[in-house]
């Protein structure tokens, strides 16, 4: 899958960019949308593409995402891509 197909995909930006702030798991994706297969679907292309990865949190139920490097560089870029248009529509 192509980087800009991944990021067209629904709610991928929104996802990546939650990450861009901390770590998440699974339900915290729910405020994205409340569809959990969606979310799942999503989180699987963003694993296979190597832009998030689960990771082990002790004392916590769950699965948790964080972004790989990759994902870090994307995260940074797409923040400053929404800031900009932030700053356009004032």
């Amino acid at each position: 899958m192509h980087g800009s197909e991944l990021l067209s995909t629904a709610h991928a930006v929104e996802v990546i960019l939650m990450l861009g702030e901390s770590n998440c798991k699974m339900s915290d994706f729910l405020k994205v949308t409340s569809n959990f297969y969606t979310i799942e679907k999503l989180l699987a292309k963003l694993e296979d593409s190597g832009v998030v990865r689960t990771i082990d949190v002790d004392r916590t139920r769950g699965t948790w995402f964080t972004l790989t490097p990759t994902g870090r560089i994307v995260a940074e870029h797409l923040k400053i891509a929404c800031d900009t248009i932030d700053e356009k529509m004032r």
